[in-house]
């Protein structure tokens, strides 16, 4: 386990464990915020899982841009690039076809997507992960981010029971998504 770990990749390592982070408390803030036991101590757990995700993305970037093979791709820069073009497309598909008005869970899936497409990539250009890996890594990416997006999309239509279910889904299988990412990262 951790084998050969550089203070690059346990930036990475840590910056993926602080999204797991911020998936438990925005999960414990949904319940709380929409579930049955009301809005005790809500506040608190949105805050943290903000803190964390901020810091996650923090760590990743450090990590990411430390490692020897970022500083000759333009991978980075193309995908972020392009997540950018993708967010907007989403919001002006989600608007018109869906009638879904923008809420700041649609910046977060592809926050969250753009984020493991860059980690997979920088893995990948360094050496530490094989094509194969970052393939099978990348469909769980994409799977999740359907799902998020979905749920997105269908979030107003249904009623509120389903809306409070629906809620926790995204965010659950992106943290499925992390601990596939951080237990291949470990062994690798």
């Amino acid at each position: 386990m951790f084998r050969d770990f550089t203070i690059p990749l346990w930036e990475i390592f840590a910056g993926n464990v602080l999204l797991l982070v911020t998936c438990v408390f925005y999960i414990l803030w949904w319940g709380l915020s929409f579930g049955s036991g009301g809005n005790n101590g809500a506040s608190i757990l949105i805050a943290v899982a903000l803190l964390a995700g901020i810091l996650a993305i923090v760590s990743m970037a450090l990590g990411i841009s430390s490692l020897p093979s970022a500083k000759s791709s333009l991978s980075t820069v193309i995908i972020i690039a392009s997540a950018s073009v993708g967010y907007f497309v989403l919001q002006f598909v989600t608007q018109a076809l869906f009638q879904r008005e923008t809420t700041s869970e649609l910046l977060i899936i592809v926050i969250w997507c753009v984020l493991q497409f860059v980690v997979l990539n920088s893995l990948g250009n360094s050496g530490r992960f094989s094509t194969a890996v970052i393939v099978a890594i990348s469909i769980l990416v994409v799977v999740a981010t359907c799902i998020g997006l979905v749920c997105y999309t269908i979030f107003n239509k249904v009623d509120e029971n389903a809306q409070y279910l629906i809620g926790f889904v995204p965010i659950a299988v992106d943290a499925g998504v992390g601990i596939v990412l951080l237990s291949v990262m470990s062994l690798s």
